[in-house]
């Protein structure tokens, strides 16, 4: 059961946390997390957009600015990803 984890250290999330968050780039709406990918190098949050190929956002301080699980919000620097994330 989910209560018997106990609380997180700071910058750890529970994959299910973070799959159905609404992710941006400042005000600018991206899509939704629809995977959390486990690699080697670092997890990668996949996620969904309206129209294209889905966005892959390594989870790193570089591409993440800020994670609000509470607020289901994940905000990203597109710049940091790719330069035709748009």
């Amino acid at each position: 059961p989910r209560e018997e984890l106990g609380a997180l250290p700071e910058g750890e999330y529970l994959i299910d946390d973070l799959v159905g968050c609404e992710v941006v780039d400042g005000p600018r709406a991206i899509g939704t997390v629809r995977e959390v990918l486990l690699l080697p190098a670092a997890d990668v949050l996949e996620v969904a957009r309206a129209e294209g190929d889905p966005l892959l956002v390594p989870l790193v301080a570089d591409a993440v600015r800020s994670v609000d699980v509470a607020g289901g919000r994940i905000d990203v620097d597109t710049g940091f990803v790719s330069a035709d994330a748009d």
